[in-house]
């Protein structure tokens, strides 16, 4: 119970952790839109796999993804998005990319007030991230 869900957060940073130190590395090799698509694309499989997870010790592995993905694709998404915006208008994209984040945690707990069970809760989690993903498509 809660020891395993208070785990589950400290393996996702610990693979935020990870991310933050391989994002940088990886956006000098492919570039800053490719480490993005990697990161998002992480979170998404990650999330998406982990609705289907056989067992605590596999939910643990995705979670781990799903840190080191976000952090990867969280920086490269927002410094190619403060890179291609204009100066003076740096403000409100910040402001609309942070708004993003505290739309999908409402989107989020409104989901899991009707979907009881967590298995179909990272379901549509990871569906919903694959929004995120189609803009730096589009790029």
């Amino acid at each position: 119970g809660e020891v395993l869900r208070s785990i589950l957060g400290s393996v996702f940073f610990a693979g935020a952790m990870l991310g933050t130190f391989v994002g940088g590395n990886l956006f000098d090799l492919i570039g800053r839109r490719y480490g993005a698509l990697v990161g998002y694309s992480m979170v998404t499989v990650s999330t998406l796999v982990a609705s289907f997870s056989p067992s605590i010790e596999f939910l643990f592995v995705c979670r781990f993804l799903q840190g080191a993905g976000v952090y990867i694709g969280a920086t490269g998404g927002f410094v190619l998005l403060l890179e291609y915006t204009a100066i003076k208008y740096r403000i409100q994209a910040n402001v609309g990319v942070q708004l993003s984040f505290g739309i999908g945690y409402l989107l989020n707990t409104f989901f899991a007030y009707f979907i009881k069970s967590w298995h179909w809760l990272a379901a549509v989690d990871g569906m919903m991230f694959v929004l995120s993903v189609v803009p730096l498509l589009m790029i």
